[in-house]
């Protein structure tokens, strides 16, 4: 009989481990069951679909809808966690609010300091008028959490919120018993509501994360960079409605790098903030329309590369997987006679020129069963005729056994729009998008860029 127990015992153990092979990622589903006793619960029975906030931060909600009226200018921010009980995806919202009685702030990206630490993430716009207010999101992974729980047990918190223009403020989490505006009482008792959801789901231990989430990126704020010291100054970044020498010598470094073709009046308006914006969405940083550390150190290498006088040539067909390109060295296509350059590979839910905001997308996946598979680099017109890019390119995403042709177009108009026809004599940021299945896109293999292919070739 021992022995039977012992073989059964090691069998189960095997089994166990032999699952723990064939199913790397699986994880527990969370309990959602104890979360109707929060009045922010919503579930989506026929989806599987559920979110969740503090009661706490419901009040806050609800005084919000009655009051904006009275209150001037403030900004605001509350997490929500979310999920579907079927799969066990999980992710962490992070909500921001903004509202001044006369003008609007288009957020792009919200920041925050804690201790020595910024933490930076670009939000997108949600449906306008909520509370009264301008409404904006970031969808986050595990880091969501880690932020959460940082804020909440901080001494003291910055936001910043950046767009048309900037607005900052500070809270104090160990305070808010004492904290006599509502708005930031309740901000700050949220945290704790949000903290104590978290814990009940064991949200670190069950759940896949949602693989949408957006970028938080953390940085390091406690030492000056002295290599950078002539950008930055005493600062760590530079931002909409700062002003003086340093602004003029960043302008100068976006001039450099051919990305801002402006004055240098030593002022971050609104044209330094799109150039920001181009530099950082090309480079696959983090669209904050700030120029921090990661973004100059950029900008320099760009303004210090060289372009090659003659363009190496490439067979038209077959250029080789992403991961072997080479930035700065472009493909040339033979005729018409344009050089072509590829530079990288990226996935969204749509695609925009790289000045506009995702609420002004020209191109959107057409539903959620697909996603932008996207390649960006340059391409420069040599003729004397106009190009008109369906005419001339042909571009193909291969991934596993299938093909999706992709769309050519090229930003113009400063950035701000997108289009097919390429001047003659002029140089422009080239973009081939094509709709992918995501479910193709989701396997380790298709998110190699060395395992996605693309090919240019003449009609």
């Amino acid at each position: 009989m021992k022995r039977l127990i012992i073989v059964l015992a090691l069998l189960a153990v095997w089994t166990g481990n032999a699952l723990a092979e064939v199913l790397p990622d699986a994880r527990a589903v969370c309990d959602v069951g104890g979360l109707s006793r929060y009045s922010g619960f919503v579930l989506d029975a026929s989806t599987g679909e559920w979110s969740v906030y503090a009661n706490e931060t419901a009040a806050l909600l609800s005084y919000l809808s009655a009051a904006t009226g009275q209150l001037n200018e403030f900004g605001m921010f509350f997490f929500a966690l979310g999920g579907n009980f079927r799969t066990g995806v999980l992710w962490t919202e992070l909500n921001v609010l903004y509202r001044h009685p006369s003008r609007q702030i288009g957020a792009l990206s919200a920041s925050f300091w804690i201790d020595e630490t910024r933490y930076d993430v670009a939000l997108q716009p949600r449906d306008g008028g909520q509370y009264g207010t301008e409404a904006y999101a970031a969808l986050l992974g595990p880091e969501g959490i880690a932020l959460l729980k940082a804020l909440a047990a901080a001494e003291t918190v910055e936001m910043q919120i950046i767009g048309a223009h900037a607005y900052r403020c500070a809270f104090a989490p160990q305070e808010k018993e004492s904290a006599r505006n509502s708005v930031i009482n309740y901000t700050l008792r949220g945290l704790d509501g949000a903290v104590e959801i978290a814990d009940g789901l064991d949200a670190g231990r069950c759940g896949l994360w949602a693989d949408d989430v957006c970028a938080l990126e953390r940085e390091d704020v406690s030492a000056e960079d002295e290599s950078l010291a002539e950008y930055l100054g005493k600062a760590d970044r530079l931002c909409v409605q700062d002003k003086g020498k340093n602004v003029t010598v960043y302008q100068k470094l976006l001039r450099a790098a051919g990305y801002y073709p402006g004055q240098l009046d030593g002022a971050f308006g609104t044209a330094v903030q799109l150039a920001t914006l181009r530099a950082q969405r090309y480079a696959g940083l983090l669209p904050t329309g700030c120029a921090d550390r990661r973004t100059l150190e950029f900008l320099l290498g760009r303004a210090g590369v060289a372009e090659p006088e003659q363009p190496v040539p490439a067979q038209v067909r077959g250029v080789p997987a992403a991961g072997e390109a080479q930035p700065g060295v472009p493909y040339r296509l033979e005729e018409p006679a344009c050089t072509i350059r590829i530079d990288r590979f990226w996935r969204a839910d749509s695609l925009s020129a790289s000045a506009a905001v995702d609420a002004l997308a020209t191109r959107t996946c057409a539903d959620r069963d697909h996603r932008m598979r996207i390649a960006e680099g340059w391409i420069e017109n040599e003729g004397m005729v106009e190009l008109y890019l369906p005419d001339v390119l042909r571009a193909s995403f291969t991934c596993g056994d299938g093909a999706w042709t992709a769309v050519a177009l090229v930003e113009r108009n400063g950035g701000t729009e997108l289009g097919s026809v390429l001047a003659a004599r002029d140089g422009a940021r080239l973009l081939l998008c094509a709709e992918v299945p995501k479910r193709l896109i989701q396997t380790p293999e298709a998110l190699s860029v060395q395992a996605l292919r693309y090919e240019l070739e003449r009609d």
